[in-house]
């Protein structure tokens, strides 16, 4: 049981380093690619990546797999009691939330940019409201508990918002995905370390 517990704890972080370096590895065949004018999803564009393409959408799909665990495992930050029921409700919403984007991050890989450009669009539009949908969920769970930093929560409700803002004020603002990324990741290994602070106390 300790081997699941760790690995549903650390899931999440390990998504992280294997997205970078398979990103990495996907820069290295178009190095043209860059936070002005192209979007991520352009690393798994196979007109404008021919030989990085599948470094990166196979990167995004073994991110999303890890976090899809990291996901599920949230099940381990439910309490019991009346006192347990608004951090479950925020909690529930948010596992839904980031199980769904696990499963919406892989399908902007089977559709991806330039091949399936509407259909990426779709998936990448979904993928991104998901992740605010966790983002918010977990950080109004962790702004009513009191062992955890409000700095956490504020981190998860600005990540949202700037992505909320960015993609609906502006016009193909590539700057700002490359930006909301690395927070969301940055929060993800917050919340990693302060895991063991998340679930609520039982009480009646």
């Amino acid at each position: 049981m300790k081997l699941i517990h760790y690995l549903f704890r650390y899931a999440g972080v390990m998504a992280i380093p294997v997205y970078i370096a398979l990103t990495f590895v996907s820069h290295l065949h178009n190095q043209a690619i860059n936070p002005m004018e192209y979007w991520l999803s352009d690393y798994g564009n196979p007109i404008a990546n021919p030989n990085g393409a599948v470094y990166y959408n196979v990167g995004c799909v073994i991110a999303a797999l890890l976090l899809a665990v990291f996901y599920a495992g949230m099940y381990s930050w439910y309490g019991k009691g009346r006192a347990a029921r608004r951090f479950n409700i925020s909690y529930a919403v948010a596992q839904a939330a980031g199980l769904f984007e696990a499963l919406i991050l892989i399908m902007t890989t089977v559709y991806p940019l330039g091949v399936n450009t509407e259909m990426h669009s779709i998936f990448s539009t979904a993928h991104m409201i998901a992740m605010d949908f966790f983002l918010c969920f977990t950080a109004t769970g962790f702004f009513m508990n009191r062992k955890i930093h409000k700095g956490l929560a504020v981190l998860g409700f600005a990540a949202a918002v700037f992505n909320i803002i960015t993609t609906n004020a502006f016009t193909d603002f590539y700057l700002a995905e490359w930006i909301f990324f690395p927070l969301f990741m940055v929060y993800i290994v917050l919340v990693t370390i302060n895991y063991g602070k998340i679930r609520q106390p039982s009480r009646r």
